[in-house]
């Protein structure tokens, strides 16, 4: 597992951890229920990716804004491969296609669409028919996603937002939680509100 911390332990509830020897984190993590094996450096040295797959068990830090963190992270481990992990209580329709390193959490569900890599499909969340997810995609508890909607690379979906059917995102774009997407964003930045707006920096 790569990061401690409340994703990882929820992660780690979906799965048998007699599955994980461990994870890496910038400090040892007292509420994780797995070993602490040391920072990235120290796990990359001594945990090559021919003999392990990984978990990116991080979402962001105080430090990060929106999925930085995780893509410096995907970067440092890029030689590794990564399993779908999927809750027992989410529907994932047949016709679905799922890239690895994908989580998708309790009760989310997805309707024929594909979902990039390393994305994470939180509680409760909605995919619908035709959608097309881009890596490393984080749609937030309960966020809905209407039908043939494009999201790019490195896209922020706070929790509780609407995106309406057939909106296109680009990459490298937040959306604040609770926010209404009417129509398509083609520019990079933060955006929040009802119907939603591009935050001035």
């Amino acid at each position: 597992m790569v990061g401690g911390g409340g994703h990882a332990l929820s992660i780690l509830e979906m799965c048998n951890e007699s599955h994980f020897i461990g994870y890496a984190d910038t400090r040892n993590v007292e509420s994780m229920s797995i070993p602490y094996l040391g920072t990235d450096e120290e796990v990359l040295s001594m945990y090559p990716s021919s003999h392990y797959n990984i978990v990116l068990g991080c979402v962001y830090n105080e430090q990060s804004v929106g999925l930085k963190l995780r893509e410096f992270l995907l970067l440092k481990y890029k030689e590794y491969d990564s399993p779908v992990i999927t809750s027992s209580s989410a529907i994932v329709t047949k016709n679905s296609i799922i890239d690895r390193g994908t989580v998708i959490f309790e009760q989310a569900v997805i309707n024929r669409s594909h979902i990039g890599e390393y994305c994470i499909i939180n509680t409760g969340t909605i995919i619908e028919h035709n959608c097309d997810l881009g890596n490393n995609v984080f749609a937030g508890s309960g966020a809905v996603i209407c039908g043939d909607c494009t999201i790019g690379n490195n896209v922020f979906i706070g929790s509780g937002s609407i995106i309406r059917d057939g909106v296109r995102i680009v990459d490298n774009v937040i959306i604040g939680a609770g926010s209404i997407v009417i129509k398509s964003i083609l520019d990079a930045g933060i955006y929040y509100g009802n119907p939603v707006r591009k935050m001035s920096l």
